[in-house]
């Protein structure tokens, strides 16, 4: 190291060609060697019994700092089970703009993407200058200057792209604007609040680029709404429906699930899945895919699915003790109830009720 004394070095990273490593979390294998050892009377029991598995991420403070930034997991089950998926999962930064709009239901020709949306919100993205609603826009993130809307159609013949700029509180707005068709720069222009339109010389474009080059207040943190892009007549219009979207995999194959809610912030929202799937005896990986961020997956057994919900449990107070005891006291206790200590399985745990 450079320099006298105690210095502190740090190494970020380790590049090796041709060399991927990928973290993983292995959970515990303790189940399966219990239950290799079970009689046969257990074992049938076994057969009837709920098996679910519940895996969640780690995460940190803020999304910048979290401790994994993927649900990747390798478990075994005991037994042979069919599955069905729930989760909280939270769109990622990379995430296609195109993947929000099919969760919208949209499945057309047309494509929008930006650069930016303000705060990465899915509910400001390219296709909402596109839907024919003057109250929904495309909000680019700051500074708004250099950001472009891109849209890709079926090619069509224009003269002009018409430019809506409104809103109840308007404070900003592009003032010049450059329009780009499969990659030729066909007109730079001024523009203004409400509809602006940009005329050329005709052609046939399928590749519309709009880029702003500058605002009304000249400020680097200006908030521009681009409220509609005409291009001839290109549409994205979801149609509510919620299609399914692979979100993790499972053994190699795409899990779909969708979402419950639309998705209108960067928040873990609450997912279901589209059908079930089966997990045998032995060992499955859990692998994430772009785009999309589970904070948690659960694997529900449908062995459990319709049953009644217990009774609520008893009350209880744990007071710590020596060597790793403790005493549990019980109040209110009526039928049969569990005591689940939270402790790691180890033989050498034993439970004693009223002495």
């Amino acid at each position: 190291t450079s320099g006298e004394g105690f210095g502190r070095v740090g190494i970020e990273e380790v590049t090796v060609p041709g060399v991927r490593l990928t973290r993983v979390a292995t959970l515990p294998s303790t189940m399966d060697s219990l239950v290799a050892g079970l009689p046969a009377a257990a074992r049938q029991r076994l057969a009837g019994t709920p098996v679910d598995v519940l895996l969640t991420r780690a995460r940190g403070a803020t999304s910048a700092d979290d401790e994994e930034t993927g649900l990747a997991r390798d478990f075994t089950v005991p037994v042979p089970r069919t599955a069905v998926a729930s989760a909280l999962i939270r769109p990622s930064a990379p995430l296609p703009e195109a993947d929000l709009d099919r969760l919208a239901g949209y499945t057309g020709p047309v494509r929008a993407t930006s650069t930016s949306r303000a705060f990465g919100l899915p509910t400001v993205r390219a296709s909402q200058a596109l839907d024919g609603r003057p109250d929904t826009a495309w909000l680019p993130a700051v500074p708004v200057v250099g950001q472009s809307l891109r849209i890709s159609a079926p090619p069509r013949r224009v003269d002009h792209v018409d430019l809506t700029q409104v809103g109840r509180r308007l404070a900003d707005w592009a003032t010049r604007v450059r329009v780009t068709l499969d990659g030729t720069v066909v007109a730079t222009a001024p523009a203004a609040r409400g509809t602006t339109r940009i005329s050329f010389p005709a052609r046939t474009a399928s590749r519309l680029e709009l880029t702003i080059l500058a605002t009304h207040s000249g400020r680097p943190d200006a908030s521009v709404r681009i409220s509609e892009v005409d291009f001839g007549g290109a549409r994205i219009r979801g149609t509510g429906a919620r299609p399914c979207v692979p979100v993790s995999t499972v053994d190699g194959h795409a899990l779909l699930m969708r979402p419950v809610a639309p998705i209108t912030t960067d928040d873990a929202v609450p997912w279901q899945g589209c059908g079930s799937l089966f997990l045998g005896p032995g060992p499955h990986r859990v692998r994430p895919v772009a785009g999309w961020q589970p904070d948690q997956l659960a694997l529900r057994d449908t062995l459990g699915l319709g049953e009644r919900r217990p009774p609520p449990g008893p009350r209880y107070a744990v007071a710590p003790g020596r060597a790793g005891s403790a005493t549990v006291r019980v109040s209110s206790a009526n039928g049969a109830w569990y005591l689940i200590s939270g402790q790691a399985y180890d033989p050498r745990w034993r439970a004693s009720v009223d002495g």
